[in-house]
Parts: structure tokens; C-alpha cells; sequence
């Protein structure tokens, strides 16, 4: 079967997402990778208004760009405290009916450009070291190892070990991007 690479966008996440954060969260094989117990939307409602309210983070939800626009997943972004040319990708998760179909590297080939064009040299992520499916994932769109942590994971907060990952960001074509807030 032929992978189709259909184009996907980022926009940024608003209050009326909560619904597809809870759905989206509390698909079980999402809460096994997570390391989640279910979730409420008022939980959700919460972990939006932190994120909104938090001038470094910038959650965008990933969605199809033409025809409807479904809602694929969302990816959450954080500047660095210390080197202003680094962010972090501090959550990706993507609905199971976006996975081995092309629309993940399409979403990050999306979040490289919003990168270059914020002015950024970098970005990092931190995975499970047992996700090896992620970790593969992420080579395949230019990530390479650089270090590891432990540190604690999932809402149960048990200390796992996580491998840091780092793609460096070229100045890339100036095609659309979302506009970040202020």
C-alpha cells in the first residue's frame, strides 16, 4: 500500500480543544504509551490554560490542510531558558489513524519550518528509552541521540529513563507557517 503524504497543518490550540485532548488522551494505547490513568476534561482544561498562559509554551494542534479540517493531534513546544536558539518538543501525539501513513513527518517537517522561521538553530526531545517505535520514528526525521536523563514520566510520576534527542534547523522555505501568539 502507498503511503499518501497529505498535508497537514499547525494551528494554535485553543479552549474549545479540550474535548479532543480527553478523547485523544484516553485512547488506550495513547495512556499505555504516556503512561497515563484517564483523564477528565476538566483536567484537560486545566493542562490547556498552563499552557496557554505560559509566554514560552506553544501548544498547536495538528490538522489536515485541506478538505475538513480533522484534528490528527497535538504538539506542544517550549522555548529554551538558556539558549534562545533551542526549543524543546515537550509533547507529540498523534491520533492512531495518522500513524504509518506519512502525516507525522509531514507534521514535523511543519514544526522545522515554524523553527527556522522563529529563528531557531535547534530542537530537542526527550523519549522513552523503551519506545524504540518513537525513537525510530524520530531518526527518520533527522534527530540524532545526545544524551540521556532520568527524570519522572506519566501521571503516576515513576522515574524512567529518557533519551534526549537534538535535529539541528536549517533556514528552510518560507512556505506557511502558524502565526505564535503573544
Amino acid at each position: 500500500m502507498e503511503k499518501t503524504r497529505e498535508e497537514i497543518r499547525l494551528r494554535n490550540a485553543h479552549s474549545r480543544d479540550v474535548n479532543f485532548l480527553r478523547e485523544l488522551f484516553n485512547t488506550p494505547i495513547i495512556m499505555d504509551i504516556f503512561a497515563l490513568r484517564p483523564s477528565t476534561s476538566s483536567r484537560w482544561t486545566e493542562t490547556l490554560k498552563q499552557w496557554l498562559d505560559d509566554k514560552k509554551t506553544y501548544p498547536y494542534i495538528i490538522e489536515n490542510k485541506s478538505g475538513p479540517a480533522k484534528k490528527q493531534g497535538i504538539m506542544v513546544i517550549k522555548e529554551d531558558s538558556v539558549d534562545p536558539e533551542l526549543i524543546w518538543l515537550e509533547l507529540i501525539a498523534f491520533t492512531p489513524s495518522m500513524w504509518g501513513s506519512g502525516k507525522a513527518s509531514s507534521a514535523m517537517a511543519s514544526l522545522f519550518r515554524l523553527g527556522s522561521r522563529e529563528g531557531k538553530k535547534k530542537i530537542r526531545l526527550r523519549v522513552s528509552k523503551e519506545n524504540g517505535w518513537a525513537q525510530k520514528f524520530f531518526r527518520r526525521n533527522g534527530f540524532s541521540f545526545c544524551g540521556e536523563v532520568t527524570e519522572p514520566f506519566g501521571n503516576n510520576r515513576i522515574r524512567k529513563p529518557r533519551i534526549i534527542m537534538e535535529r539541528k534547523l536549517l533556514a528552510l522555505e518560507k512556505r506557511h507557517t502558524p502565526e505564535r501568539r503573544n
